[in-house]
Order: C-alpha cells, then structure tokens, then sequence
C-alpha cells in the first residue's frame, strides 16, 4: 500500500484546507495510506480520512520563534518521513510546501498552488518565499494547481518549467453537498431567511472584500428594505466589518455568521451568491454556490472566478461594466481600500450595488442562472478530480 504525507498547517477555516480534506477521502477509496501533518494547529473543521500527526510546532509572529519552529518543524517531518516509509509527500500552502521540498529523502514531493503568488505576497516573509519559489520550486516532481492563471503566474513570473505543472481543478462531493444543503435552517437564524437573501462566504481577511459588498448593499436595502445580507466565514477583518455595518446601521440587515460547518443550507435558501473578491486563485465558493442551485456575483478577479464562469472563453482581466456569462455575472472588481461609512460608492461599488437591484428586481434572470445550475459540468465531481490524481501519482511513482 502506497504511503502518502499530505503536510498542511491545519485543517481549519480554509479553501485548501478543505480540498486537502477532499482527497484525502478520495484517495483513502483508492486504497492509499494517508498521514496528515500538522503542524500550527490540531483544530480540525473537515471530515477527512487518514491518520493525523500534531507535531506541536505551533506558529509565532516572534522571528525568532518562527526560526525555532521552523528548525523544529524540520526535523521532525524529515525523521517522519524516513521511518514511516513515506512514498509521496503533497503539501498546501507555501510553507509546508517549502518544508516539504527541504525535507525530501526518498519520497516523491508534489507541491499544490492555491494563489497568484505574484500579487498575493507582499512582506518582509512573503518576498523571501517568492525568492524561495524561484530557488527550490523545479526541483519538486510535480506543482498542481486548480487554475490555469496561476499556471500562468508559475511560468511567467517564477520560471518555474512548464513541464512540471499540472492543473488539476479542486474536488468537490456533489452528493455530500446537496445533502447537507436539505437540511435545516437552525431556528436562530430562521427569520433571516424570510426574506431574499445575499449571501457570501470567506475569510474576513483584505483579500476577500467583503466591506466593499458591505458598502453596495447599503444602496441595496434602500430599494429593497426587507432583503438581508449574509457573509459566512472569519478573520482579522470582524471588527472593521462590524463597526461599519452599525456606522451604516445596517445591523438588522447584515448578518456576520461566522464559520459554519454546514455553510450549504444557507445557500441553498439564500436568493443571489456574491463574491467580492480582490483576488482569487480559484473560487472553492462558486462551485459550492453552483451545486446549491444559486445564481452568482462575482468580480472579474484574477484568476478563478472567469474560469468558473465563463469557460472556454478568454475574458479580458480589466472590465467596466457588467459581463453576463453562461453560469453567472462578472463585475469590475474594487480597489481595496478600506473606507469609512460616510464615504460615496466608489465606482465598481456602485456597478455591484447595481447588477444585485437588476437581478433581485427580475425572477426571469434569476431563474435562467439557476435552472443553468444543473448544466455544471462533471469535471469538479470528486470522482473524476480523484482519477487525475491517481494519474499523476502513478506517473511519479
């Protein structure tokens, strides 16, 4: 039996995360022996399928700790994978995907990608992983990622062989889905659901833009006093999110639900799914949305959210106006500063408060994209996401 590591800081709160959680279950009915390693957490938030190793490294913001834990980290996953025979080591996010490619003894290192690197790290730590990208990232067998932008990203901005990337969409249990979604709504939040209902789901962090959605739907309620917004997830970004709402005294209307670990009963009784993203590597939460039967929002961020929506099609990256493509609408995606209550609209917000009063002003256009819900194609199902996968670990074998 093939022995696999899959290395990932935790398994909370996260669209990696939850993928890395997937195909575990995937690759466990395919008769691999599966190890989690963790190593800043033992919170655990998804059902997965293997054995779990805590190595009690846990993270630190001290640059000395953080080197300490590192140097720790490193020795113990190095001693794990040696005496327990590892024959593939597959790591999410770019710490343990350096840690992986560092620790490499006999095994086979398959490292995944979830973001544009390019724009999603900025600091002091972020531009010495870019750097580390450059230096160690060839000499993985494999680099998988669930989009063809950030394959892109990989090959143009850190020279990484374009022969060593594979994409491979991210997997999802269409029948698991569609299970939890029946179920009900808990009585707490019942009257939120009397209404039409928005809703989005992420972290609270400045990648995800959810102020920005905030400030549209402020224009929104005007026109349509009963509808409630509902934002699914958490971050550092809670309080700023929560002054703002009572600022714009918004708090009978806009519902901050936190992490849900059955997100899909809410979406399945919510009217429009809006996704205000800054940037995205994929958009784990459109697929979701899609299985839920709900018309979809989404800004024209890089790169995921066009190559969910608008397949097949090469879409420009700058918009201006609303595009309505086959599974849902792209708009222009806002500029990411953070503004206070008493600030105007800017103009993508204003686009975005628009294009949600013309879909929740027309049933007809809402109805198209949902009955176009049960057209997605297969090719997120767990089930043919997993056959590539047994297709790559093969070819690395």
């Amino acid at each position: 039996m093939e022995n696999i590591a899959i290395i990932i800081p935790d398994l909370s709160n996260g669209g990696a995360e939850k993928v890395a959680a997937n195909l575990s279950i995937g690759l466990t009915k395919r008769g691999k022996n599966i190890f989690f390693i963790l190593y800043n957490s033992n919170e655990i938030d998804y059902n997965y399928e293997g054995r779990v190793i805590d190595l009690g490294c846990k993270k630190s913001n001290n640059f000395i700790t953080k080197l300490y834990a590192f140097l720790k980290r490193y020795i113990k996953i190095k001693i794990f994978k040696r005496k327990h025979n590892i024959d593939i080591s597959i790591s999410f996010l770019e710490n343990a995907n350096l840690i992986n490619l560092l620790t490499k003894t006999n095994d086979k290192v398959i490292l995944t990608i979830h973001a544009i690197k390019s724009k999603s790290i900025s600091d002091f730590y972020g531009k010495i992983y870019n750097q580390m990208i450059k230096l160690l990232y060839n000499k993985a067998e494999k680099i998988v990622t669930p989009s063809n932008g950030i394959k892109t990203d990989l090959t143009d901005n850190y020279n990484i062989n374009n022969n060593k990337t594979i994409v491979i969409n991210n997997l999802f249990d269409f029948e698991k889905i569609k299970l939890l979604s029946n179920k009900m709504v808990e009585p707490q939040y019942k009257n939120i659901f009397d209404s039409k209902v928005i809703i989005s789901m992420g972290r609270l962090n400045s990648s995800k833009g959810q102020w920005h959605l905030i400030r549209a739907f402020n224009k929104v309620s005007k026109n349509f006093k009963n509808t409630k917004l509902v934002i699914m997830g958490e971050g550092e970004l809670r309080p700023y999110l929560e002054k703002l709402i009572n600022n714009l005294n918004l708090q009978n209307q806009v519902f901050l639900l936190g992490f849900q670990n059955n997100p899909f009963k809410f979406l399945k009784n919510s009217t429009l799914f809006v996704l205000p993203s800054l940037v995205e590597g994929f958009g784990n939460v459109l697929i979701e949305a899609m299985i839920c039967k709900l018309p979809i929002l989404s800004s024209n961020c890089m790169v995921g959210p066009k190559e969910i929506l608008s397949p097949n099609i090469n879409r420009q990256n700058n918009i201006n106006k609303p595009i309505y493509t086959k599974y849902g609408i792209l708009i222009p995606v806002c500029d990411g500063n953070k503004y206070s209550a008493n600030v105007e609209l800017t103009n993508e917000e204003e686009i975005m408060a628009n294009t949600i009063l013309k879909m929740l002003e027309s049933n007809t256009l809402l109805k198209k994209y949902r009955n176009r819900m049960h057209n997605i194609t297969e090719k997120y199902n767990m089930n043919h996401i997993i056959e590539k996968w047994i297709a790559l670990l093969d070819s690395v074998s």
